[in-house]
């Protein structure tokens, strides 16, 4: 999902009548305590890009006012793709290490994130007093962190300011299956299928050249709206002060969106896509 998300960018859309909404996300994979394994779909997903080559990868130990700069510049993929827009994937095995601190680095990432608010130009006054003019801004994000350090690296203002609400946080306080990844057959060789990845990032090439808008089924789009009038009751009190609650109606078609993608390339949202964006979104939110 998060690797279908960063190769789109903003070329695919839902056209919500008052804003067009894109399948960018922000990705927290949140174990209760280390060792559970949250690193290998980041590694899976950085090697799934790279073969791909059709995002530009922001990886590694980056200010904001880094992220912000090398957004501003025109990047060259590998393969001779020019991306002159601020389009790009934040990745990071450990979300502490990633970002220095800033006061204003989750206003930033909440800003950047917007990608439905941000369409033209949009402006950023650095400390180095240059501007960085951005355009198009349609930023993807998947990190992981250990419960602990979620906590510590989240500031208050980020938990009710708005920046938590926006994104998809998995957590999980067990492995949810066992597999030693060592094989009892004499026979065969404990070896990375090569072309699993390949296979991926090869569908990932063929859906970079997608563009336009989603249809949205009949059945998919009585489902969504019988959701959202429960769900949104003007009587009920959704007792959420991070903003999750709120925003859950954007993160469902987000991830209906790239349900879809994952499906085939025809950008026609079924009833299956938001039936499963709502059972993971739950999940999410219930976590």
């Amino acid at each position: 999902i998060a690797a279908i998300s960063g190769t789109m960018g903003n070329r695919v859309f839902i056209h919500k009548r008052l804003y067009k909404l894109y399948p960018n996300i922000f990705i927290f994979l949140i174990s209760k305590e280390s060792g559970l394994g949250k690193g290998t779909p980041i590694r899976a997903v950085k090697t799934i890009l790279r073969l791909a080559d059709t995002t530009r990868l922001i990886i590694g130990q980056y200010s904001i006012q880094a992220v912000i700069s090398e957004l501003a510049q025109v990047h060259t993929t590998k393969s001779g793709k020019i991306i002159n827009t601020a389009e790009a994937t934040l990745i990071a095995p450990e979300f502490g290490s990633f970002l220095l601190e800033d006061p204003k680095l989750f206003t930033d990432l909440t800003d950047l994130y917007d990608a439905q608010d941000n369409e033209g130009e949009w402006k950023k006054k650095l400390v180095s007093r240059e501007t960085a003019p951005l355009k198009d801004i349609c930023i993807t994000g998947l990190f992981a962190a250990n419960e602990v350090h979620f906590r510590e690296a989240l500031p208050h203002h980020a938990m009710k300011g708005g920046f938590i609400g926006r994104v998809i946080c998995v957590f999980e306080s067990k492995r949810r299956k066992l597999n030693s990844l060592i094989s009892i057959n004499k026979d065969e060789r404990n070896r990375v299928d090569e072309n699993l990845y390949l296979n991926l990032s090869k569908y990932l090439v063929k859906l970079s050249e997608i563009k336009g808008e989603f249809n949205i089924s009949h059945d998919a789009a009585v489902l969504y709206n019988e959701w959202y009038n429960i769900f949104y009751d003007l009587d009920k009190e959704l007792k959420d002060d991070t903003g999750t609650a709120e925003r859950l109606r954007d993160s469902v078609l987000k991830i209906a969106m790239l349900l879809s993608l994952s499906d085939g390339t025809n950008l026609e949202i079924e009833k299956c896509h938001i039936e499963e964006a709502l059972i993971q979104c739950f999940r999410s939110y219930s976590s």
